[in-house]
């Protein structure tokens, strides 16, 4: 069946394909929640795809981090997820997207487009970019942002 949504890279599609195979240990083209769970124990790789923990556990709330992803996963909610929905899934949320189009491509620096208000705007796929606004009525002073990914793991 063809992928929903953006066209992928070849490779992109291979390393899915990868991730859905060591997954789909029943190799009948779903992914259950089990197999998931034991995926994630068998294989690091799988594991750090999908942003959780080897050991997935009630406790720490791991459980309930698993069963929201699977539920975002399982669009037709039956409980298993269909390659269709696996791919769908990536690429609505883990492609990034370009937050506008480059307006000068000589410029090497990052920042080409402007917003309406003059204020420059990264123009290449960045991981993160956080524009900081002071309220109304407020003069603008200079600021620092600290962001810390939490991997969470063993």
């Amino acid at each position: 069946a063809a992928a929903p949504g953006p066209e992928l890279a070849p490779e992109t599609l291979t390393m899915l394909g990868r991730i859905f195979g060591m997954c789909d240990t029943s190799d009948d083209g779903f992914i259950n929640k089990r197999e998931l769970i034991k995926a994630c124990r068998k294989t690091p790789e799988v594991a750090e795809f999908f942003g959780l923990p080897r050991k997935i556990r009630q406790e720490d709330g791991s459980r309930d981090r698993m069963e929201e992803l699977f539920q975002q996963m399982d669009k037709d909610g039956d409980r298993e997820i269909t390659w269709d929905e696996f791919v769908a899934f990536y690429a609505a949320h883990c492609v990034p997207k370009p937050l506008v189009e480059r307006e000068d491509e000589d410029d090497d620096d990052g920042f080409g487009a402007t917003t309406k208000d003059g204020v420059p705007m990264p123009t290449g796929q960045p991981l993160l970019f956080a524009r900081l606004v002071p309220a109304e009525g407020f003069e603008p002073t200079p600021a620092a942002v600290h962001i810390v990914r939490n991997r969470g793991g063993d």
